[in-house]
């Protein structure tokens, strides 16, 4: 199933993915970066320093406000933050 979605991915032209959860596992073996290049994903359930220093510069992060910890019970200065 998850070589699948890789392949998936990875053939398509143009792809937007909008992901509640982590995509670590798919994110990290993708090594043909040529057809996905923004990826919204829930960054605050997956490890953000670590796909930066494999993903840099390969594609861009849309959003980043954590949906499901920070936004329904954080306070003002996590929003901040």
């Amino acid at each position: 199933m998850k070589d699948d979605l890789i392949d998936l991915i990875v053939d398509r032209k143009e792809l937007y993915i909008l992901q509640d959860g982590s995509l670590d596992y798919i994110l990290v073996r993708i090594e043909k970066w040529t057809s996905m290049n923004v990826l919204n994903l829930q960054l605050g359930v997956m490890n953000i320093q670590e796909l930066g220093r494999k993903l840099g510069g390969k594609v861009c992060f849309h959003g980043g406000v954590d949906r499901q910890r920070i936004l329904p019970r954080g306070s003002v200065k996590d929003l901040e933050r």
